[in-house]
């Protein structure tokens, strides 16, 4: 290896470590900003979430910035939190201010676009180095608070370079509405285990998630219950939340599912709200035209989003941009978001189509 190489190794594994400490609040305690990316698109992003979430992923964004799918995820159980009543009115409310004046968007008519037995993969690079990857999966349907349901599953783990700074394990489960592809309940789970400390940290938050209204045109807005749990290094960390909002609300993972069954036109605004670790934050975005992409499951043609996640009072913006595939699969094909000095990439590497069912 030429010492130029070997430099510009060394840059960017300086400017991974980084990348992975600004991170930290994102997967540990409550984060002062949040991306759909690091969080996840995919999940999901992240995300399947989605803004890859929209796991993206939208997709187990926020545990897997440097993550590797398991093989064999364990799922996790919800707790058995109340979920939140739905208030039935007369008449709707208008709706939020801002990019949301647009309305919500409209479900498909068509058949929903993932559906149990879909399986899908992404590599993640941080900083142009490649982190490990990210996987997310859709069980068969289920029936819980007398929902009809599909869980979205999401497992990662760190693996190549990224275990230098340390370990990361990571599971997340959402129970999505099949009609309505909105999140009904949830759960993530969080082990970090630094460099050099025996004592892993382990953070857990589980909700229930229901419409804040019922009116005449539909369910409008969302409500949430959670609890959020972490300990390690000899402190524990117990908290319960109640929030709710006039735009409709959707977890980390639940991104992918939620946004692949809307309808998408190009120059369409829109907004929803992202509940991570007690908190509401605000997604506002744009669809915008479709556009090649150069792929590891080749050359692919993809439907961009332009989105902005920001905290209260519209602090601490992140900025991302998300790529379904201009099809009826509307697959999660990359996602992008700028963390400090580079970008953080999912790129999509493996797709199984599951069964389809009929929207709502």
């Amino acid at each position: 290896m030429t010492t130029s190489s070997t430099n510009h190794a060394a840059k960017n594994a300086r400017r991974m470590s980084v990348g992975v400490r600004r991170f930290g609040p994102l997967v540990g305690r409550s984060p002062r900003g949040t991306s759909l990316v690091g969080a996840s698109l995919v999940g999901a992003s992240l995300v399947g979430a989605s803004l890859v979430g929209a796991s993206l992923v939208v997709v187990c964004f926020f545990a897997a910035v440097v993550a590797r799918a398991e093989q064999t995820p364990a799922r996790l159980a919800p707790l058995p939190i109340e979920r939140p009543p739905s208030r039935v009115v007369d008449d709707d409310p208008p709706p939020p201010p801002g990019a949301c004046g647009a309305g919500p968007l409209a479900l498909r008519t068509a058949a929903v676009p993932w559906g149990p037995g879909e399986a899908l993969t992404w590599d993640l690079t941080v900083y142009g180095v490649r982190a490990g990857g990210v996987g997310v999966s859709v069980g068969e349907p289920e029936r819980v608070d007398g929902v009809d349901v599909l869980p979205v599953l999401a497992s990662a783990h760190t693996d190549s370079i990224a275990r230098v700074f340390g370990a990361v394990d990571a599971r997340m489960i959402s129970l999505v509405d099949a009609r309505s592809s909105s999140p009904v309940r949830m759960a993530n789970e969080l082990v970090t285990r630094p460099l050099f400390v025996d004592d892993p940290t382990i953070t857990r938050e589980d909700a229930a998630f229901a419409p804040a209204s019922i009116g005449p045109a539909g369910p409008r807005g969302g409500r949430v219950n959670a609890v959020y749990d972490q300990r390690g290094g000899g402190r524990r960390t117990h908290r319960e939340a109640r929030v709710s909002s006039r735009a409709d609300v959707v977890d980390v993972l639940a991104i992918l599912p939620w946004l692949r069954a809307r309808e998408l036109p190009e120059g369409r605004r829109f907004c929803f709200d992202l509940f991570h670790r007690r908190r509401l934050y605000r997604v506002e975005g744009v669809v915008g035209p479709v556009e090649s992409l150069a792929l590891p499951v080749g050359p692919r043609r993809g439907r961009r989003i332009d989105a902005r996640v920001l905290r209260s009072a519209g602090r601490d913006a992140r900025d991302l941009a998300l790529w379904l595939s201009d099809d009826d699969d509307r697959v999660p094909l990359r996602a992008r978001t700028t963390e400090g000095v580079g970008d953080v990439e999912l790129r999509l590497t493996g797709f199984e189509r599951g069964r389809r069912t009929a929207q709502a």
